[in-house]
């Protein structure tokens, strides 16, 4: 919520596992974007909303962005076919070893990068998806060429 305080920069490093440094310079972004503001002696707290807007209907990042005149790009890291952990499987409602697509992108907004993406999708739903779709919006792949309603 607009005015809540997020946790400090030490607990924040511990619960991501990252270096404070990494921390203090996502926060530098955070800032930068307007989305949180540091009050001296007080700590770092929620600006305003982030950039996507609250409606009934799920629309995918890319689309939100691009409404708002920005540019988005992603870069796949990682695009690999496994076995789904049990863990993925439960959450997939899926069986534990069934076949998986595992992606890993990075999603910038006008040449800044927003976020580390990892995503699983059964294949036997997703039997086309490709490099393509993932530099593209999966969100389109998924509602549009795939007939799926998120």
């Amino acid at each position: 919520n607009i005015g809540s305080p997020l946790p400090g920069e030490k607990a924040l490093a511990k619960e991501f596992g990252v270096a404070r440094m990494t921390v203090r310079k996502a926060l530098d972004l955070l800032v930068s974007w307007g989305l949180v503001e540091r009050r001296h002696g007080s700590g770092t707290f929620v600006a305003r909303k982030d950039v996507h807007h609250e409606t009934t209907n799920l629309t995918g990042l890319v689309e939100v962005l691009r409404q708002q005149g920005k540019e988005v790009q992603s870069k796949v890291l990682l695009f690999e076919v496994m076995h789904a952990p049990p863990a993925i499987a439960s959450q997939l409602r899926i069986q534990v070893d069934e076949r998986i697509y595992f992606s890993r992108r990075v999603r910038y907004v006008d040449g800044k990068p927003l976020m580390l993406e990892d995503s699983f999708m059964p294949v036997k739903l997703f039997r086309n998806l490709s490099l393509a779709h993932l530099e593209g919006s999966k969100f389109d792949y998924i509602e549009k060429e795939c007939g799926i309603t998120i």
